[in-house]
């Protein structure tokens, strides 16, 4: 008979107390699932070119349900199964009275006159950054939408990879936008998703512009002569290719400007990086990507 005394047993069960917790991480671990993302397929946009088919399966559309009327007015980015990525100014003038059951988030679309009832999908949980502040030129402006069931990837639906591995300096680069807003100022929204490549500014040269005076450490500029995004194109995703690598990562979020692709006035983005650590929090996932 082996005898335990009382600081040896409390040994014992710290060891495996912490056995079971270490499985019980493994297991979550196991059963979070893993994504490709960034990925593409292919077969407010101002100066831009259509897109090509499925070139950016994470790019969604942000409607409003009338009826059987569907009414595009942001857009937004697919992060995992059932989570969405947008910005929080999307929502200030949808009003009250409809709440987010008229709210929609359409999947795999390429032009805004057809869609498929099977990648249309409800807003369970709409949740605004905490310290999102309008006044104050829409600082924070970034939001998460949970959808009503998960997204079935196939190669017009993927996510877009977050940019836990962006570690480099952005500017100078060569990013990507895309959406359905309007192809000049005060002019029609597109039919057909746009895309356009801009250049990210330095964050003195932009502070130069008019926009500067509004700028916070949660955004950052982007200019191209002649090409910008517009209305419509609220919410939706910047993206960046870093050099030999085939994954696009999400690093800017659709949020604001001065008019559309007006000369001394750069548009400015929500910077993605700044919010992992709440991403991760308010979604519960760890974006394990393969």
């Amino acid at each position: 008979k082996h005898c335990f005394s009382f600081p040896h047993f409390r040994r014992i069960m710290y060891l495996a107390v912490l056995v079971i917790c270490c499985l019980m991480e493994l297991q979550s671990r196991a059963e979070t699932p893993c994504y490709s993302c960034g990925k593409t397929f292919e077969n407010r946009i101002v100066g831009g070119e259509d897109a090509k088919m499925n070139e950016f399966p994470w790019q969604l559309s942000i409607a409003l349900q009338f009826n059987e009327r569907i009414i595009h007015f942001c857009g937004a980015a697919v992060i995992s199964a059932s989570w969405v990525l947008t910005a929080s100014h999307c929502f200030d003038e949808v009003p009250p009275n409809l709440g987010t059951d008229s709210l929609m988030v359409l999947s795999g679309l390429h032009t805004t006159k057809t869609y498929d009832k099977n990648n249309l999908y409800r807003v369970l949980k709409l949740v605004k950054h905490p310290q999102y502040n309008v006044t104050k030129y829409m600082d924070n402006d970034i939001a998460l939408i949970n959808v009503d069931k998960p997204f079935v990837f196939t190669k017009s639906v993927q996510p877009i990879c977050l940019p836990f591995d962006v570690k480099e300096n952005l500017t100078g680069k060569d990013v990507t936008t895309s959406g359905w807003g309007r192809m000049q100022e005060m002019g029609l929204p597109s039919v057909t998703l746009q895309k356009v490549t801009l250049k990210v500014l330095d964050k003195k040269d932009c502070g130069f512009t008019p926009v500067g005076e509004y700028l916070t450490d949660n955004m950052f500029c982007t200019f191209a002569w002649g090409k910008d995004s517009c209305e419509g194109d609220s919410g939706g995703p910047l993206t960046y290719t870093p050099d030999g690598s085939a994954n696009k990562y999400l690093v800017g979020v659709v949020s604001w400007g001065m008019g559309c692709a007006r000369v001394e006035y750069p548009g400015v983005f929500t910077k993605v990086r700044n919010y992992l650590d709440w991403i991760k929090i308010v979604t519960g996932e760890d974006f394990c990507y393969s």
